[in-house]
């Protein structure tokens, strides 16, 4: 059986993957942000498609992270704290456009049947959110400025929380089948 040959990847060329991933990353990003700054999102389908949008962003930025190991001394001094940064960025657009979307969210998310469970793990994926923020903040080394724009993130994640909790009160449960 013919076998092709196999190409490796050289370092130079993953220092190219990694730097075209970064350009992809900065476009992504300008485009979350412009998302962010729309206003709130006006069905649950949307806000889930903004949230892909977020998670493409955070999954690149992991792919560098993974992909850099390798090639850490070919890149830009202080390349992982931007890639920590932007995963701040990220974060901050999400809870902006979360904040908007579950401060008053359709009734179709909140009074629906399954809005339970939707709402459920949307809360959970924001306590695990919460769980590592202070963490990229360390790794991040921001000065007083940035670190006062990031509060304003935590902040509005804990009312999301908030927002969640209050709406889990009042969704229809849960069915459960009796065998």
């Amino acid at each position: 059986m013919y076998e092709p040959e196999r190409q490796l990847i050289t370092r130079d060329t993953l220092r190219d993957i990694v730097q075209s991933m970064a350009r992809t990353l900065a476009s992504q990003l300008a485009n979350l942000d412009r998302l962010a700054a729309g206003g709130k999102p006006a069905t649950f389908l949307r806000y889930k498609e903004l949230r892909e949008k977020y998670l493409e962003c955070r999954d690149l930025i992991d792919t560098m992270v993974d992909r850099m190991v390798p090639i850490a001394n070919m890149l830009p001094p202080n390349f992982n704290i931007w890639l920590v940064k932007c995963k701040l960025r990220a974060l901050t657009a999400y809870a902006i456009i979360s904040d908007s979307f579950f401060k008053e969210p359709p009734d179709t998310v909140s009074r629906s049947l399954g809005a339970f469970e939707v709402l459920s793990e949307e809360r959970a994926s924001f306590i695990r959110t919460l769980g590592y923020f202070d963490e990229m903040l360390m790794e991040a080394q921001v000065d007083d400025k940035t670190a006062d724009a990031l509060e304003t993130t935590r902040q509005r994640i804990e009312r999301i929380i908030a927002a969640l909790d209050l709406l889990l009160m009042d969704s229809p449960k849960q069915l459960t089948v009796f065998a």
